[in-house]
């Protein structure tokens, strides 16, 4: 959600800019280069999001784990976690 809304709205800010508003002129304005920076912006911004989340994931795994064991798993970690039953499917 964040993702795909901040993406969207970096664009359309290089697209609607208005340096009467914000000092810059977008791209429907006469200033392609500020439509370019924000393309930029972006791809910086999903790169750093993507190695940071790496970085972090890979420490996780190596501390305490990303996954659970194959039997907490194959019982479901409703009942191995909470101790209880998450969804009555059937009575």
């Amino acid at each position: 959600v964040h993702m795909v809304g901040g993406i969207v709205g970096a664009l359309l800010l290089g697209l609607f800019a208005e340096a009467a508003i914000g000092g810059v002129d977008g791209a429907f304005f006469g200033a392609a280069e500020q439509f370019l920076r924000q393309v930029i912006s972006i791809v910086i911004a999903v790169v750093f999001s993507f190695v940071a989340t790496y970085v972090i994931a890979i420490i996780i795994d190596r501390t305490m784990g990303l996954r659970v064991s194959e039997d907490e798993e194959r019982r479901g970690l409703d009942i191995t976690l909470h101790e209880e039953q998450g969804y009555v499917l059937t009575e």
